[in-house]
């Protein structure tokens, strides 16, 4: 407590700026443990759900006639009850982290435990620890191959495999059914007069740029990046090799990433 940006960062080993085009980001937290950075990745999820859901409310509400008092109503107690969840939600997050929604954050990890993760004789998943990053720069070395990994992947993929939307598009269509890459979000439904928690994001809004594993379903969660149906090239064989030698990661099997020192940087938003 009490101490600078600059003070924070040359304490914690970490830099106080990030430059950015955009906007340089400055550094506001310092998360250290594997179970405090699981805690602050869940908050920034449920942050985010939150406030998607917010949106979608009010959303709803200004679309429902004035008529439907009753309606309007139900709609409106449910807009203040998630008002009060987000408030309470972000007074921690703010005393924890400095969160705002005045502001844009990158979370950049700075040591990180790479995870095997594999079924036993028993049938239970078991996981083993095959690689340590001790700092951001060895961290975004490994995201780069693994990305470019993933890129010559998706590449490969779309020479091998028949685009599924094609052979949709070219079948006959049942009458009354939507045409293939109907965006089900927009075809009319009967309104039932339940509140819906669906809403399109608004670019307005501030935005929290979680790290790659954040976004997923599992936080640190590292799924096989190779489609099983595609033929490894010479090229892809190569990276995979490096990936193994380097970080005993192999692109074809399950890993998991455990945060355990992460540097929390903030910009203010775009209004």
């Amino acid at each position: 407590k009490g101490l600078t940006s600059a003070d924070l960062a040359k304490v914690k080993n970490v830099p106080a700026i990030l430059s950015d085009p955009g906007g340089d980001y400055q550094i506001v937290a310092v998360i250290e443990g594997e179970e405090a950075n699981r805690k602050l990745t869940s908050g920034l999820q449920v942050i985010g759900g939150q406030r998607q859901r917010l949106l979608g409310l009010s959303r709803q509400y200004d679309q429902t006639p004035a008529a439907s008092i009753q309606q309007r109503e139900l709609i409106a107690g449910e807009i203040l009850k998630s008002r009060n969840i987000l408030s309470r939600n972000l007074q921690f997050m703010t005393r924890q982290y400095a969160y705002s929604l005045k502001f844009n954050y990158r979370l950049v990890p700075h040591a990180a435990s790479l995870f095997l993760i594999s079924t036993g004789e028993d049938g239970n998943p078991s996981s083993k620890n095959i690689h340590d990053f001790t700092d951001s720069t060895s961290y975004e070395s490994f995201q780069k191959m693994r990305d470019d990994y993933l890129l010559l992947s998706v590449k490969e993929s779309k020479k091998t495999v028949t685009d599924p939307a094609e052979d949709a598009a070219s079948a006959p269509q049942e009458e009354g059914q939507p045409a293939p890459g109907a965006d089900s979000a927009t075809t009319p439904t009967e309104d039932t007069g339940a509140p819906t928690t669906e809403a399109a994001s608004n670019p307005e809004e501030p935005a929290v740029e979680p790290t790659e594993e954040a976004k997923g379903s599992s936080p640190g969660a590292v799924n096989p990046t190779e489609p099983s149906e595609v033929a490894l090239t010479a090229e892809m064989t190569a990276l995979r090799q490096r990936l193994i030698e380097s970080y005993s990661y192999d692109p074809l099997k399950n890993h998991q990433l455990n945060f355990t020192k992460t540097a929390l940087y903030a910009r203010p938003g775009n209004r």
